[in-house]
């Protein structure tokens, strides 16, 4: 059985719903540009101290808290979403030195993803040389509640800058996304963390494509994976060896985007239970994937031109990261000045079908530069983590003020 929401939490799920009926208690047209919806936080505030430059970027949900992934800063922090979101005492923090094991932390690059898998929350390194997951089980300023492997152990090769970007969870794996190693890497959550044989790896070279690639998703049977540097979509059967090439399809980003092939094409994906969407970094492009269809077929592909659904021009690295709410996927902005959403029961080809918001409007202020990367859905909200902005914010995406856990919408059986 397959959930959709941020994170697919297969483990403590305490109720489900049809997504036909989650879909009607989201929000109604016209309310995403509201500024009464959106609420906001002090990074300062939020971690205890200083404004790191491109301090965050993406974040997860695990039933209550919501975590976001430090980059450029040297603090790992979590949200209470029981508690009052511009109050200091919702938030926690605790040193990356800690939760890596001791590990000298630059506060450079250092993690970019996260996800959960119904006990532990996961952290992607990119600069790191640790794969670091947290016991949500246990006391979060902890060093014992973390867990560390070295990234020469897990992936059986030397440590590289830039290593891996973005990660999912699909019931029993968690995957790693390469952008500047050799090959992917996955970990079995039955497992012990630390130890080499709980890991295995693939080359790149093996599947059949190269570069890089950030971000990605799983529909509960494959797994997605955003190409950022690659020229190549690809995807993952979970049901065959992940070793094995033939497990792996894919297709031409130019079949895909039905024609063009940008350099830093995507940063990101979400599903909505139907659609596989690719956040349009420097493609100039939103598409998604029919998971009803072939892959490798270019009929099975549709896209939108960035500067329709965002109604502006196009601009690069304009986005970064998306989520999904049970109705309305989410387009994360970064080096654009507007947040930008789709509305799933509408067309997505069409102008009407998308919604903006501006970038002030959200964070209260002038909009800087760099300004998110990533996003999570916890039942109500919609959270954005801050790269370059000073701000946490939130967006009240379900308006019918029902308190307890998110809602999952079920999608297959």
């Amino acid at each position: 059985m397959v959930y959709v929401g941020n994170p697919p939490n297969l483990n403590s799920v305490t109720y489900k719903t049809k997504q036909t009926a989650l879909k009607k208690s989201l929000n109604s047209q016209n309310t995403f540009n509201s500024a009464e919806k959106w609420q906001r936080m002090e990074i300062s505030s939020g971690m205890g101290g200083a404004t790191p430059g491109g301090a965050f970027n993406r974040c997860v949900f695990d039933g209550r808290y919501v975590y976001y992934c430090t980059r450029n800063v040297a603090t790992l922090v979590r949200y209470d979403t029981t508690q009052q979101f511009n109050a200091m005492a919702s938030w926690q923090q605790i040193a990356a030195s800690s939760a890596t094991g001791g590990n000298t932390i630059t506060a450079a690059n250092t993690f970019v993803g996260c996800t959960f898998d119904g006990r532990y929350v996961y952290f992607t390194p990119l600069y790191s040389d640790t794969f670091i997951r947290y016991d949500t089980t246990q006391t979060f300023n902890a060093m014992a509640s973390w867990q560390q492997v070295s990234m020469w152990s897990a992936q059986g090769a030397a440590v590289l800058d830039e290593a891996y970007n973005g990660c999912t969870f699909d019931g029993r794996y968690v995957y790693f996304s390469s952008q500047s190693s050799d090959g992917f890497v996955r970990f079995d959550t039955t497992l012990t963390f630390n130890a080499v044989a709980s890991w295995e790896q693939i080359s790149k070279t093996t599947i059949g494509t190269g570069s890089g690639y950030n971000g990605c998703t799983t529909d509960g049977r494959y797994v997605y994976f955003a190409p950022v540097y690659s020229s190549t979509l690809i995807r993952y059967d979970n049901t065959l060896s992940f070793t094995a090439g033939a497990s792996w399809e894919k297709i031409a980003i130019s079949s895909g985007l039905g024609g063009t092939n940008p350099g830093g094409a995507f940063n990101g994906c979400a599903f909505d239970g139907r659609y596989i969407y690719y956040c349009a970094r420097n493609a100039d492009t939103f598409v998604r994937f029919d998971i009803t269809t072939s892959f490798t077929a270019s009929s099975s592909w549709q896209q939108i031109a960035m500067a329709s659904a965002q109604g502006g021009a196009v601009l690069n690295e304009g986005y970064q990261g998306c989520t999904f709410d049970g109705r309305y996927v989410y387009f994360i902005s970064t080096y654009s000045t507007t947040f930008i959403r789709f509305d799933t029961t509408q067309n997505f080809t069409a102008i009407g079908s998308w919604q903006q918001v501006l970038m002030s409007v959200a964070q209260g202020g002038a909009p800087g530069s760099g300004y998110y990367d990533g996003g999570a859905f916890d039942g109500r909200y919609i959270y954005f983590a801050p790269n370059n902005s000073n701000t946490f914010i939130r967006f009240l995406a379900n308006n019918t003020n029902t308190p307890g856990p998110i809602e999952y919408a079920q999608v297959s059986d």
